[in-house]
């Protein structure tokens, strides 16, 4: 291509013999024709520069240490009130769940003393206890315990008297008399959670019908 290009000169600068001043109208229209086949023959290979400023760097760049930082504490704040909100729900669930069981127990408990006190051939009335005889002659106790909050059932005609407890979680037992009747109150108390059971029932060897 460098051999070419030197003869084309060559034949561009030099005169014509028989008319010395058409070299330079030659030289002129032979140069736009050399431009012309140069650019023909050596097209343009070399890429196009890239385009280099702020906005090309910042399409291509990551998390700085700031914001890592920043998208760290959003979330260990989410995750942490998960895990309140979790705790919080489990918590009322158990505690709702105590109580039902704490509350249908007391019930159960006043409804059995109640037909017991019905039947019953006699009966003492305390405070916080209450002595019977069963119809069937068992001697029963039925007694508030404040160290364990339970409501106890012990059968003291037997050898070892066995206690049982009939309800838990009971902050307090009451036992009353007008004289014909026997009236019971018990409370259970699960946390905040609190209801008042109440029963009444007059032994019926006691009454006397006209």
């Amino acid at each position: 291509m460098k051999t070419r290009e030197t003869s084309n000169y060559a034949n561009v600068l030099s005169p014509s013999p028989s008319n010395p001043g058409e070299g330079g109208l030659r030289a002129r229209s032979s140069w736009a024709a050399l431009s012309i086949e140069h650019a023909d023959d050596e097209p343009l290979t070399q890429p196009l520069p890239c385009v280099q400023g702020r906005g090309a760097r910042l399409r291509h760049r990551g998390l700085s240490i700031g914001e890592l930082l920043i998208s760290l504490a959003i979330s260990a704040m989410l995750l942490t009130a998960v895990a309140a909100a979790y705790s919080a729900s489990a918590s009322a669930i158990e505690i709702n769940d105590q109580f039902f069981r704490a509350s249908q127990a007391a019930r159960v408990s006043v409804n059995q003393i109640m037909a017991q006190v019905r039947k019953c051939q006699t009966v003492t009335i305390n405070p916080t206890s209450l002595v019977m005889t069963t119809a069937t002659g068992e001697d029963r106790t039925y007694a508030f315990d404040s160290a364990s909050n339970t409501l106890t059932l012990t059968l003291t005609n037997q050898l070892v008297p066995p206690t049982y407890k009939l309800a838990h979680n009971v902050s307090n037992v009451s036992f009353t008399t007008d004289g014909k009747s026997v009236s019971m109150s018990i409370t259970v108390q699960v946390g905040n959670n609190k209801v008042l059971l109440t029963g009444c029932a007059a032994p019926r060897r006691t009454i006397t019908y006209q």
